[in-house]
């Protein structure tokens, strides 16, 4: 019997908007509970900046500035390590966030699904960019 990964204490959390603990996230909310959990950084809420996942927009425009804030160091998407950040095109917008483990597998959190493994590959067209925290970058 093989030990449990970090990753799998976060599969099956029930997808809720604008959710950010273990009875319901998003897709950011499960980034912030893994990375307040695991790497006891916390990273800010978003939830009063857009009212529901539909938002798309105003989503992308937060992802924006948060590439400016200077707490992600932008990394090659085919390089990415563990807790590494893939930011997703969804609907042309970037506007998902997945939480890399393991060589080619990403956590992630979306609507109409809890929390899931996914490979990396099975969404290599739609990773717009990937991003480590300052903290984790040397």
């Amino acid at each position: 019997m093989s030990a449990s990964h970090w990753s799998d204490q976060y599969i099956g959390i029930p997808y809720t908007p604008r959710g950010c603990a273990r009875d319901g996230t998003d897709c950011w909310g499960l980034v912030r509970l893994v990375y307040s959990e695991i790497l006891k950084i916390d990273l800010p809420d978003f939830d009063i900046s857009y009212v529901t996942e539909a938002d798309n927009a105003r989503i992308a425009d937060l992802v924006a500035e948060q590439k400016r804030v200077g707490e992600w160091v932008a990394i090659n998407p085919d390089g990415v390590h563990e807790f590494d950040l893939l930011i997703i095109r969804w609907r042309a917008l970037e506007t998902h966030v997945a939480i890399v483990y393991g060589r080619s597998l990403m956590l992630h959190a979306m609507s109409g699904h809890d929390s899931h493994k996914a490979r990396i590959g099975e969404w290599r067209g739609r990773v717009a960019c990937a991003y480590r925290h300052w903290t984790r970058a040397s």
